[in-house]
């Protein structure tokens, strides 16, 4: 999907907590009953829909400030990978365009 397709949480309660000595967060779908072991990068991910819908684009920016880290530090293609992760785990989703919705295509 393009980098200009906004992403958000997937629908349901999502309950993250803090595993032991911050090196991972539990991740608990309510709707789906799934629980995912995330890392810190995805649970910073999760964080940033958890405010609000965003691009690719705009996770890119947000994810490396949220985990106080240059964006050198947290390039872009990690994010990606991460986001493209979340999306195969069904913990996020593209928001698609309404005449998309409408004409039930995904492009």
């Amino acid at each position: 999907m393009g980098d200009d397709v906004s992403w958000h949480l997937s629908p349901g309660p999502l309950i993250l907590e803090d595993l032991p000595e911050d090196e991972a967060v539990m991740a608990y779908a309510d709707l789906s009953g799934t629980t995912h072991i995330l890392h810190i990068l995805a649970a910073a991910v999760l964080d940033c829909l958890r405010d609000a819908p965003a691009s690719r684009g705009e996770l890119r920016t947000a994810v490396p400030g949220r985990l106080g880290l240059s964006i050198r530090e947290c390039p872009a293609r990690l994010v990606d990978a991460t986001l493209d992760d979340l999306d195969h785990a069904g913990l996020v989703q593209p928001m698609l365009p309404p005449q998309s919705i409408a004409a039930g295509t995904a492009e």
